[in-house]
Protein backbone atom coordinates (compact mmCIF):
# COMPACT_ATOMS: atom_id res chain seq x y z
CA UNK A 1 0.00 0.00 0.00
CA UNK A 2 1.13 3.55 -0.73
CA UNK A 3 -0.30 6.77 0.72
CA UNK A 4 -0.58 10.13 -1.03
CA UNK A 5 -0.97 13.20 1.18
CA UNK A 6 -1.63 16.56 -0.50
CA UNK A 7 -2.51 19.90 1.10
CA UNK A 8 -4.62 22.32 -0.95
CA UNK A 9 -4.99 26.03 -0.17
CA UNK A 10 -8.54 27.36 -0.03
CA UNK A 11 -8.41 30.97 -1.22
CA UNK A 12 -10.76 33.46 0.34
CA UNK A 13 -13.74 34.05 -1.94
CA UNK A 14 -13.21 30.76 -3.79
CA UNK A 15 -12.91 28.34 -0.89
CA UNK A 16 -16.39 26.80 -1.17
CA UNK A 17 -15.96 26.09 -4.88
CA UNK A 18 -12.42 24.78 -4.45
CA UNK A 19 -13.38 22.58 -1.49
CA UNK A 20 -16.26 21.13 -3.52
CA UNK A 21 -13.88 20.32 -6.42
CA UNK A 22 -11.51 18.56 -4.03
CA UNK A 23 -14.36 16.73 -2.28
CA UNK A 24 -15.73 15.54 -5.63
CA UNK A 25 -12.33 14.26 -6.74
CA UNK A 26 -11.65 12.36 -3.52
CA UNK A 27 -15.16 10.97 -2.94
CA UNK A 28 -16.59 10.46 -6.44
CA UNK A 29 -13.73 10.18 -8.95
CA UNK A 30 -10.86 8.47 -7.14
CA UNK A 31 -12.95 5.58 -5.77
CA UNK A 32 -13.61 4.55 -9.39
CA UNK A 33 -9.89 4.35 -10.23
CA UNK A 34 -8.03 1.03 -10.32
CA UNK A 35 -6.01 0.41 -7.17
CA UNK A 36 -7.87 2.92 -4.98
CA UNK A 37 -8.31 1.81 -1.36
CA UNK A 38 -9.56 4.80 0.66
CA UNK A 39 -9.29 8.55 1.25
CA UNK A 40 -9.97 11.21 3.86
CA UNK A 41 -10.25 14.99 3.75
CA UNK A 42 -9.05 17.03 6.72
CA UNK A 43 -10.08 20.70 6.91
CA UNK A 44 -7.97 22.91 9.14
CA UNK A 45 -9.60 24.95 11.90
CA UNK A 46 -9.33 28.24 9.98
CA UNK A 47 -10.84 26.58 6.88
CA UNK A 48 -7.94 27.87 4.76
CA UNK A 49 -6.44 24.48 3.89
CA UNK A 50 -7.65 20.96 3.28
CA UNK A 51 -5.35 17.97 3.43
CA UNK A 52 -6.34 14.99 1.34
CA UNK A 53 -4.97 11.57 2.22
CA UNK A 54 -5.52 8.70 -0.22
CA UNK A 55 -4.37 5.09 -0.05
CA UNK A 56 -3.50 3.06 -3.14
CA UNK A 57 -2.59 -0.58 -3.75
CA UNK A 58 0.81 0.28 -5.22
CA UNK A 59 2.97 2.96 -6.85
CA UNK A 60 1.87 2.07 -10.40
CA UNK A 61 -1.79 2.70 -9.57
CA UNK A 62 -0.93 6.02 -7.94
CA UNK A 63 1.08 7.20 -10.95
CA UNK A 64 -1.98 6.66 -13.19
CA UNK A 65 -3.90 9.13 -11.01
CA UNK A 66 -1.66 11.97 -12.13
CA UNK A 67 -3.01 11.61 -15.68
CA UNK A 68 -6.58 12.51 -14.64
CA UNK A 69 -7.56 15.97 -15.92
CA UNK A 70 -9.44 16.86 -12.73
CA UNK A 71 -6.38 16.03 -10.61
CA UNK A 72 -4.15 18.12 -12.91
CA UNK A 73 -6.56 21.07 -12.68
CA UNK A 74 -6.48 20.99 -8.87
CA UNK A 75 -2.67 20.96 -8.83
CA UNK A 76 -2.54 24.22 -10.76
CA UNK A 77 -5.66 25.98 -9.49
Amino acid sequence: MITLSKTFNLESGKKDTRFEEIRKLYTEVLPLQPGYISSNLILNEQETEVTAVANWENQDKLVALQDLDLFKDLQIG
